[in-house]
């Protein structure tokens, strides 16, 4: 029951989190987004992202970096895009690196608990 619950608020949170990002940036410069994705980035690995979601943390690097070889190459269009999805990586990365720390948080108090209940018993 609690793993459903955490995992449905698991997708909720992933949800919001890429509405909020697609809808805050719109109207951002490729250079902009870029930055928006560099600290996305930093504040994902912050939060553990490399321990709990490396897969989308090496995505969310790898667009940044085509994003730097488009706008280099005066593709804009496709530097701001990059830029936004690779944003968009790195917070989905923070978010499953926070929900992978409070799981395992919740299994550690789980076992305590059990710890506790066979110490009565005994």
């Amino acid at each position: 029951m609690h793993s459903f619950i955490l995992r449905s608020l698991i997708v909720t949170l992933i949800a919001v989190a890429l509405a909020a990002c697609a809808a805050s940036n719109q109207n951002l410069a490729p250079e902009q987004a870029m930055t928006l994705a560099e600290t996305s980035i930093r504040q994902a690995e912050q939060v553990g992202a490399a321990e709990y979601s490396a897969l989308e943390l090496d995505q969310a690097r790898q667009k940044l970096n085509r994003a730097r070889t488009a706008l280099q190459n005066d593709e804009n269009e496709d530097a701001y895009r990059l830029a936004e999805q690779s944003a968009a990586d790195a917070e989905l990365a923070a978010v499953r690196a926070r929900v992978g720390r409070s799981e395992k948080a919740v299994a550690e108090i789980h076992e305590g608990i059990r710890a506790l209940q066979a110490e009565i018993r005994q």
